[in-house]
C-alpha cells in the first residue's frame, strides 16, 4: 500500500497540478526550512559551569548570633548533630569522617593464633 494515499497534490497559481505531493513527511513548500537555515539557529544552550568543591567548602557562614565560622565546620556540625540526634546514616558518615581525618583509627582484630574446636561426644542413653 502506498504511504501516499492520502497526499494532497497543490495547484499552480494558474491552476495547474505541480508535480509535487503533500503529505505524511513531505510540508508544503512554504513551511519548508529554507537552506542553510534549521529550525533551531542559536542551537543546543551550553552547559552551565559547575559548582567547584573548593567554591563550595572555603566560603565562610554567619550563623545566628552574628559571628563568622567556615562552611566545612557548619557541616560538620551538622553531621554531628544528626549523628548524636540518633539517625544512623550520619553517624557513619561522622565516623568515616573522623578516619579519613585521622582523628580516630580503626583497630585490626587482634590475632590470637587458629581457633580449636573440640569434639564433643554426645551422650546416648541405652535404655
Amino acid at each position: 500500500m502506498d504511504d501516499h494515499t492520502n497526499s494532497i497534490t497543490p495547484t499552480a497559481v494558474d491552476g495547474t497540478p505541480s508535480g509535487y505531493e503533500i503529505g505524511y513527511k513531505r510540508p508544503p513548500k512554504h513551511a519548508q526550512f529554507r537552506k542553510g537555515s534549521t529550525g533551531n539557529p542559536k542551537g543546543r544552550p551550553k552547559r552551565p559551569d559547575g559548582i567547584s568543591l573548593k567554591e563550595l567548602f572555603d566560603g565562610v557562614q554567619r550563623t545566628k548570633d552574628g559571628s563568622t565560622l567556615s562552611r566545612r565546620e557548619l557541616m560538620v556540625r551538622r553531621i554531628l548533630h544528626d549523628a548524636m540526634a540518633g539517625d544512623p546514616r550520619e553517624f557513619k558518615r561522622f565516623i568515616d569522617l573522623m578516619e579519613r581525618s585521622r582523628l580516630i583509627l580503626r583497630a585490626a582484630p587482634k590475632s590470637i593464633g587458629p581457633i580449636i574446636v573440640k569434639r564433643v561426644q554426645a551422650i546416648s542413653s541405652n535404655v
